[in-house]
């Protein structure tokens, strides 16, 4: 027995996009039923995936003649509403067209949502990516080879001593400033440069000191506060990630009573 095109349209959108099976039957029913409702001129519709079955609703006379009306309801009256029902097999071809340009365009709106809101779960955190075109004022990084994403990093966020290292196929870090999306595009932008870098970095790697930035001079030096010291390992691998910049943690304790504040301790530094 042959598929029909509705159904292999469905299998290979499962097979291809990642996305949930039972949100793909679910764009590709509304498709269905909008594709009917359009070439019958009729404003309901109920599709069945598991039968391959479509019944338009006709409602007598207004989008159905007597004789229409009686090949399916003997006896239909005025006023009655008709519920034909079509095998996939059955549709018209004109249907099945329109009926795949509404389930691609469905699908490619719900992968686009999808995708900016898997990567707005990632906003001031760090992703790896590849260099991928270096214009005067942007940069343009590989960060999603499954999805095919890139992000941008515009002048501002640059560091100015990694500049000359800003080349194609080249692998770095980035922070993730915030995500948008205009109309059919996801953009995240990304950052090098920005004072959180360094703070993103260290949580990535430690998850017990709470830390936060003083003040960073881009490519020279950072000045951290700490609740605690940082491990010598994990200062010594975010600097080689932040090309030698120098870091200078600074410990304060915390009040746990009442409103948190910092109490400055004796200042310790680390590099």
């Amino acid at each position: 027995m042959t598929t029909h095109p509705i159904i292999l349209m469905l299998n290979k959108a499962v097979a291809t996009t990642g996305l949930k099976r039972e949100d793909i039957c679910h764009l590709m029913k509304l498709a269905i039923e909008e594709a009917t409702c359009d070439y019958f001129a009729v404003k309901d519709c109920e599709a069945n995936l598991r039968y391959e079955t479509v019944y338009p609703v006709f409602h007598f006379p207004e989008s159905m003649s007597m004789e229409e009306a009686e090949m399916f309801k003997p006896n239909a009256v005025y006023n009655d509403l008709i519920y034909p029902e079509f095998t996939f097999g059955m549709l018209h071809e004109d249907i099945i067209v329109h009926c795949r340009e509404l389930f691609t365009r469905n699908l490619r709106i719900m992968q686009e949502q999808n995708l900016h809101k898997k990567w707005a779960k990632m906003k001031h955190r760090v992703v790896g990516g590849y260099i991928d075109t270096v214009y005067a004022n942007r940069v343009t990084i590989s960060i999603d080879d499954e999805q095919g994403l890139c992000g941008v990093m515009l002048k501002p966020e640059w560091v100015p001593s990694e500049i000359p290292m800003y080349n194609h196929g080249k692998f770095l870090n980035f922070y993730v400033v915030k995500v948008a999306q205009d109309k059919s595009l996801v953009v995240v932008y990304l950052s090098r440069g920005t004072p959180s870098f360094p703070i993103a970095l260290i949580r990535e790697k430690v998850h017990g000191p709470k830390v936060k930035i003083i003040k960073r001079l881009r490519g020279k030096k950072s000045w951290i506060k700490s609740s605690e010291p940082i491990p010598q390992p994990v200062l010594e691998e975010v600097r080689r990630e932040l090309k030698g910049e120098m870091l200078e943690i600074v410990l304060e304790t915390f009040k746990t009573r009442g409103r948190k504040k910092y109490s400055p301790g004796p200042n310790v530094k680390q590099y």
